[in-house]
């Protein structure tokens, strides 16, 4: 029998869509163990040959936020949360078309297809159910290498820890989606098999349930990014800004991680702009048009690769 070959199916895209830090939403838990594993494991699902890995992994997120724990529809991600008709997806587009494109449950759209079909038989489903496709995500938040992997790897404890849900993250050079649902220090015995490993890691479960143990012990150096997914969506902390003209860009501003409040619970809209506060906005926008052109010269440079390997 011929070994089927697995696909991966993450799509790279500089500046696709409006991407907040999860820092700017991060608390400090009371205790942070040295092992952890979600509560509520999400099902190990099977992408086969099929470029679904971010829907795949969407799929599983949402499964174990759910109040009643559903089996989420792979294709309903996969077939609608796109703008281009290619296989694969480009994770952060997917995301923000999933905020007002829902997904179904896997008993109404069980099918797992390569696109075109995909695309096609989703919207089938959706002019048939429409009111069935009531899963979106609320809001996400991205934890970049940089920010998430300092010594003690704590932003991405954090976000387990507060929100109990698996994270994505972004795996093999940022080629393959999976999810990451707890985590093991180095020395520590993991929650998976109880043995201690000589390096930390994260806990990560894959989208090819057909292969042994789907769930391993990842070191941090080959994970590119994680995103926290929620259902939804998380508050700003102020109390003074609901009704004003400005809400919706104060709420930008503060996930984008621009602006604070002048206290944990108060914005004062109507406050004049301190000094202080305008050079973190300036330091801001520096920080994030020099993350995108590295990002940019990055992807050209594995481009210029790719087509010297081509003309060989």
């Amino acid at each position: 029998m011929e070994k089927m070959k697995r696909k991966k199916g993450v799509l790279r895209a500089v500046g696709s869509a409006k991407v907040y830090k999860y820092s700017t939403i991060a608390k400090e838990p009371p205790e942070v163990p040295k092992a952890y594993l979600l509560p509520c494991l999400p099902d190990i699902l099977d992408q086969g040959s099929v470029q679904s890995c971010v829907a795949h992994s969407v799929a599983e997120s949402f499964q174990a936020q759910s109040d009643d724990k559903a089996k989420i529809s792979v294709l309903g991600v996969y077939g609608l949360w796109r703008k281009h008709r290619g296989e694969g997806m480009y994770p952060e587009t997917a995301l923000d078309i999933g905020r007002t494109v829902g997904t179904t449950k896997r008993e109404i759209a069980p099918e797992n297809l390569e696109v075109p079909e995909a695309i096609t038989k989703a919207k089938e489903y959706l002019a048939r159910f429409p009111s069935e496709f009531c899963y979106k995500v609320g809001s996400f938040y991205k934890i970049d290498k940089d920010e998430c992997f300092d010594p003690d790897y704590e932003l991405a404890k954090r976000a387990l820890l507060q929100f109990n849900a698996p994270l994505l993250a972004l795996t093999e050079k940022g080629a393959h989606c999976e999810v990451c649902v707890g985590w093991a220090d180095k020395n520590t015995p993991s929650p998976l098999d109880g043995k201690k490993r000589s390096y930390d890691a994260l806990i990560i479960q894959n989208s090819w349930g057909s292969i042994p143990n789907p769930r391993r012990e990842e070191k941090l150096s080959n994970i590119e990014e994680l995103y926290l997914v929620l259902m939804d969506k998380v508050k700003v902390p102020f109390t003074d800004i609901a009704g004003h003209w400005a809400e919706k860009y104060i709420e930008n501003a503060y996930f984008a991680g621009y602006l604070n409040g002048r206290t944990e619970t108060e914005f004062e809209p109507e406050g004049n702009v301190k000094r202080g506060e305008m050079a973190k906005v300036v330091s801001e926008l520096n920080t994030s048009s020099d993350e995108k052109n590295n990002k940019l010269e990055k992807r050209i440079a594995e481009l210029e690769k790719r087509v010297e390997e081509l003309e060989r």
